[in-house]
């Protein structure tokens, strides 16, 4: 082994007996000889820890390490806090380099005084090792800008496509000394792309890089990788691209970039998530969806400014996915429903969602919901088991017991969710024709809240009531919405009198009854005799509005006016008034009944006024002397002074 060797190369080992050779040997012929060739055997179970010593044997420049299986990123830092190498270069095992590989990067990275020299590849064959053409412009660098061939530069005015070439450690030629002063590892929790990062903290601690845009490198392309891997169905790595951008994020806080590059990881984390859900199969699917909803509703809205967002071109996918759960989003991409028997398997599906599973054979019989074992039975005479009563054993049923519970009682919520749905797919094909049916008009929802008595009606505008609004005298409304909470039947009776489009709320089962007893529910004859429009309400506890009405249940948010709201926006009108929607103590303006809910609605609010600026930004919302809502919108005070 070299004393003083100038190039450390650094190669992981796991289960590649039949190309390892290959490898080792493009290495160990190299033109440029004074090197280390540190081959980590990272506890690969084939052939492979027997050629490297061999090796070893045959050539004092090669080190050996056989650890325990713990993955590639463990297996790189072990090795890189062995390396003396002036200069690092991590291979891949089943890959191989050109024979002038070293002669040239070390001339290049010396000449240049650079931190990391970046070069060309070719993907080749993985059964044959033949050249072929595939993404050859992405692999070989050859259409980077030549200015950044001839001198070094840093990330702050490149980081656009520097974060986007090739994110593989091996086409890197690194100064180690750089690595060592700026505590730059492989990240452990990293298991699939920590090379990704890897880069992407070499990059924001400004190291100086320079291109070389020549094949240095061969690359050998397998279908079935690590990464091709890592969102297939029962993959345990389904999270690693969300945990990914969660780094990201806080890297680029920790490394104070500045404020102007934001939109560039923004874009690129949101084109990475998109990318990898659009090939999650399965049960990762799901999976992934949900942990990707969980990480929008936590971003750090400093970095993801809406302005950051639509630029990325990903707006809709980042709305679509931030308020809609996944069997709302399931239902979507896959609308019918089918049923499969079998006499030995059993499976009911709604929108492909499997629910029950009956696996039957000679000696077994198990019943499964949502992918929950329910009931094991052995169907051949056995001799029953005892059970052991001691503690441990005790409480580990107990906590299986109270798993199952709780899975089952997910599972009952589902299936709920999933009949709204459904009945929503079916009754409001209906309110398809109002989309876009008054772009660039303006709109008034008029409530009856304590100031509405000083509305002075607007003209050419389109009218939407709620519930008591049938009692102006001075307004005529050209919409109608009353729901099942109204708790004055006199409201109902008024509005099945009132001449105008009508829309009555139902909740899709008795659910509304068992929780709210004294809730006036609206007579199905009275819809029947009004010729009103039936809309579905959600449970109170959902809380998401409708992204497209003809096919979603209204988000209830305890107040007839977000139904309302959500219709008016799916017009896409201009302008929305707000018109006694005032959050405050008070109910109909000439009525003694206190509106005792109001801090509820305002928590709506808050939520509809985070929905219309993501999902309608260009619809201004102008409230009519507000309340309760001073201050969240545009305020206008008319007919009386401010109060």
């Amino acid at each position: 082994m070299k004393k003083n060797p100038k190039i450390s190369v650094i190669v992981p080992i796991y289960k590649v007996e039949k190309y390892l050779e290959q490898c080792i040997d493009s290495i160990i012929r190299q033109t440029y000889k004074n090197l280390e060739i540190i081959l980590v055997d990272d506890g690969s179970p084939d052939r492979c820890p027997a050629i490297c010593d061999d090796y070893a044997q045959k050539d004092s420049r090669v080190i050996v390490i056989h650890q325990k299986n713990t993955g590639a990123p463990r297996a790189l830092n072990n090795a890189l806090s062995r390396a003396k190498g002036k200069y690092v270069w991590f291979i891949d095992s089943d890959d191989f380099v050109e024979k002038d590989a070293l002669s040239v990067l070390v001339e290049k990275a010396e000449k240049n005084c650079a931190d990391m020299v970046i070069f060309g590849a070719r993907t080749v064959d993985f059964k044959t090792s033949a050249p072929n053409n595939q993404q050859v412009d992405y692999w070989s660098l050859s259409k980077i800008d030549k200015k950044f061939t001839q001198q070094t530069f840093t990330y702050q005015d490149t980081i656009d496509w520097l974060i986007n070439i090739p994110t593989v450690p091996w086409n890197k030629f690194h100064r180690r000394e750089f690595l060592v002063s700026h505590h730059i590892k492989f990240d452990t929790d990293l298991l699939a792309p920590y090379d990704a990062f890897f880069n992407l903290c070499c990059y924001l601690d400004n190291a100086k890089i320079i291109i070389y845009n020549q094949v240095l490198y061969n690359y050998r392309l397998s279908p079935q990788s690590t990464t091709a891997k890592l969102v297939a169905n029962g993959s345990h790595q389904w999270a690693q691209p969300i945990l990914l951008a969660q780094k990201t994020d806080e890297l680029i806080k920790k490394k104070n970039v500045i404020e102007k590059l934001y939109g560039v990881f923004v874009k690129r984390n949101l084109l990475h998530l998109n990318f990898w859900f659009r090939r999650a199969q399965g049960s990762a699917q799901r999976k992934f969806y949900c942990k990707m909803r969980k990480y929008f509703k936590s971003l750090d809205k400093s970095i993801y400014t809406k302005e950051n967002i639509l630029q990325s071109g990903l707006y809709e996918f980042y709305s679509e996915i931030l308020h809609t759960p996944f069997w709302l989003y399931y239902f979507k991409q896959n609308p019918v429903i089918t049923t499969k028997i079998t006499p030995l398997k059993t499976i009911k599906k709604f929108g492909g969602i499997e629910f029950l599973k009956i696996k039957q054979n000679a000696q077994n019989k198990k019943i499964y919901l949502l992918g929950i074992q329910i009931y094991h039975k052995k169907l051949t005479p056995s001799t029953p088991q005892k059970i052991n009563t001691e503690k441990e054993d005790s409480k580990k049923i107990l906590d299986q017991f109270v798993f199952l519970t709780e899975e089952l009682k997910k599972m009952q919520i589902e299936i709920y969710n999933l009949r709204v749905l459904v009945k929503a797919q079916t009754c409001h094909a209906y309110l398809a024709k109002y989309r876009n049916m008054y772009k660039g008009k303006e709109l008034v929802i008029l409530a009856t809240g304590p100031s509405s008595k000083y509305y002075i009606p607007k003209e050419n505008c389109i009218h939407i009531g709620v519930n008591g609004a049938t009692r102006f005298k001075n307004v005529k409304l050209n919409y109608l919405f009353v729901q099942d909470q109204a708790r004055e039947s006199q409201m109902n009776e008024d509005a099945n009198k009132y001449d105008c489009v009508k829309f009555f709320g139902h909740h899709a089962d008795i659910r509304a009854k068992t929780l709210f007893p004294d809730v006036k529910r609206i007579p199905m004859s009275t819809r029947l005799k009004t010729n009103a429009h039936i809309y579905l309400i959600e449970d109170k506890s959902w809380g998401n509005f409708a992204y497209d009405i003809s096919v979603e249940p209204f988000g209830d948010f305890h107040s007839t006016v977000f139904s309302a709201l959500q219709f008016a926006l799916y017009t896409n009108p201009s302008k929305i008034y707000l018109v006694g929607c005032d959050c405050s103590q008070g109910y109909f303006y000439n009525s003694s009944v206190p509106f005792v809910n109001s801090k509820n609605v305002l928590k709506g609010w808050n939520l509809f006024k985070q929905f219309k600026d993501l999902i309608y930004p260009d619809t201004e919302i102008i409230s009519i002397n507000p309340v309760g809502l001073k201050g969240m919108f545009t305020d206008i005070y008319e007919g009386k002074n401010e109060e």
